[in-house]
C-alpha cells in the first residue's frame, strides 16, 4: 500500500464503523459517539486529499473547519439531550417520546 492508501482505508473503516454503530445502537449515547467517528472520518479524507496536492488545500481546509463547527454543535445537542435524559432516567432511543416532533 502507498501513504496515500493508508489514511483513505482508515477513514472508509472509520466511516463504516460509524455507519454500523448509528443503525444497529439503541443507545443514544452510543448513536451520538457513532455520529463523532463518521464525522472524524471525514475530517481524516478531506486532509488527506488536501495533502496530495490533487485538490485545493484552502477548500479543503474550509470544508474541515465547516465538519469541525458541526461536529461542535452536535456535541453542544448531544448534552442537552443526555443531561434531559439524565434527569428523567431514560437512555433507550424507543422510549423518547417526548423529544419527538
Amino acid at each position: 500500500m502507498t501513504a496515500l492508501q493508508i489514511p483513505l482505508v482508515a477513514s472508509v473503516a472509520l466511516f463504516a464503523i460509524g455507519i454500523g454503530g448509528v443503525l444497529t445502537r439503541r443507545d443514544i449515547l452510543r448513536i451520538l459517539i457513532s455520529v463523532s467517528i463518521i464525522l472524524g472520518s471525514i475530517t481524516l479524507l478531506l486532509v488527506t486529499l488536501a495533502g496530495t496536492g490533487a485538490a485545493n488545500a484552502t477548500v479543503n481546509y474550509s470544508f474541515v473547519l465547516f465538519v469541525w463547527a458541526v461536529e461542535i454543535l452536535e456535541v453542544v445537542v448531544a448534552l442537552v439531550i443526555f443531561l434531559y435524559l439524565a434527569r428523567t432516567g431514560k437512555t433507550d432511543v424507543a422510549e423518547l417520546r417526548e423529544l419527538k416532533w
